[in-house]
């Protein structure tokens, strides 16, 4: 899946893309984006995303995890995986996990409390926000990173441009085959 190299290049640097994911690195922030099937290779290159990050980054650093309306729910070893991986990273040194859920209204509110509410069950000892934008995920996760500096707006800028470019890279790759049109009818099924 090719992206097409704009301004947000200079600022995220992909590391992965293919059709259910893509992982990529700005600044302070590591990113992976879920747009379908959440597989334990999947997983594995959130963790080589979050130790890439935290190795080249001056400072502390944050994970975001931004998930699609068209992202698959994990299964659970899937899920145990992640949550190790989460707690390795933060280990390494990550200072928190965002979680992007989209979604405006009720629905939205809804499915980020379900998401909060599970990670409180499991009782992990690092912070961790289920948010709507990635504005509010960079704001949140810059407070804890602690640089008075940082000018967050512009990764939450530039990481946006990222994932709409994914977007269209998967549209363009997936919607004229049969696999992409099996998607798109599941996705306006939900």
């Amino acid at each position: 899946m090719q992206l097409s190299q704009r301004r947000m290049m200079s600022i995220v640097r992909p590391l992965y893309v293919d059709c259910n994911q893509a992982t990529a690195i700005a600044g302070p922030f590591g990113v992976v984006l879920w747009r379908g099937e959440t597989t334990p290779a999947a997983v594995t290159r959130v963790r080589q995303m979050g130790l890439a990050t935290i190795q080249q980054s001056q400072c502390a650093v944050g994970l975001i995890g931004i998930v699609e309306n068209t992202a698959k729910v994990p299964d659970p070893e899937c899920r145990r995986l992640s949550a190790k991986v989460n707690d390795e990273l933060v280990n390494s040194g990550a200072v928190g996990l965002a979680a992007v859920i989209p979604g405006s209204g009720f629905s939205g509110a809804w499915i980020r409390g379900v998401v909060t509410a599970l990670h409180l069950m499991a009782r992990h000892r690092y912070p961790f926000r289920a948010l709507e934008s990635t504005t509010q995920a960079c704001g949140w996760l810059a407070a804890l990173i602690g640089e008075s500096s940082l000018n967050w707006q512009k990764y939450a800028d530039a990481i946006e441009e990222f994932r709409s470019e994914y977007a269209g890279a998967w549209t363009r790759e997936l919607y004229d085959t049969p696999q992409g049109q099996e998607i798109a009818a599941e996705v306006i099924r939900e």
